[in-house]
């Protein structure tokens, strides 16, 4: 009975040969409109992942005990350098950078707002994954950089 059934539909396919075609390249059309679908979405992915644990965020932090909660410049990783070599030393790691984040409170004229500073190493923070991007190597310039991008305002100002 298998046998039978099959050998018809496929006699089927070759008598309406329009029909068979029209069916094969809407199959075909939705499998390649899935196919970009879903490529497009996993690009997507990859570029949202890139931006939440971009320059800034890193994808992994190590705080002193406690500096979450108060966020206290006083509060800092014991052995910096030690941690950062031992880190460094890892083949899994591709860069380490250490950073001093302080908040702060900024005011222009009369209002004030609260901020965060970041306290960087230039050396680890010059190549592309870092703040300061490939081809940055001072202070100063990314001063220039910022400054440059429109008129200039107080905020603009960094002292190297």
């Amino acid at each position: 009975m298998k046998f039978s059934t099959t050998k018809i539909a496929w006699r089927n396919l070759g008598r309406n040969r329009k029909r068979t075609g029209m069916a094969l390249a809407a199959i075909a059309l939705g499998i390649v409109g899935v196919l970009l679908y879903n490529g497009i979405m996993n690009g997507f992915m990859d570029i949202l992942f890139d931006l939440v644990t971009g320059p800034l965020v890193g994808h992994i932090q190590i705080h002193a005990p406690g500096w979450r909660d108060e966020r206290a410049i006083d509060l800092f990783v014991e052995d910096l350098q030690e941690v950062v070599t031992e880190l460094r030393g890892c083949e899994t790691v591709q860069t380490v950078a250490p950073r001093n984040y302080a908040p702060v409170l900024a005011a222009v004229e009369e209002d004030a707002f609260t901020a965060v500073v970041a306290g960087i190493d230039e050396n680890a923070e010059s190549g592309a994954s870092g703040l300061l991007g490939a081809g940055v190597r001072d202070a100063d310039e990314v001063g220039h950089r910022r400054r440059c991008r429109r008129d200039p305002h107080p905020r603009d100002t960094v002292h190297g």
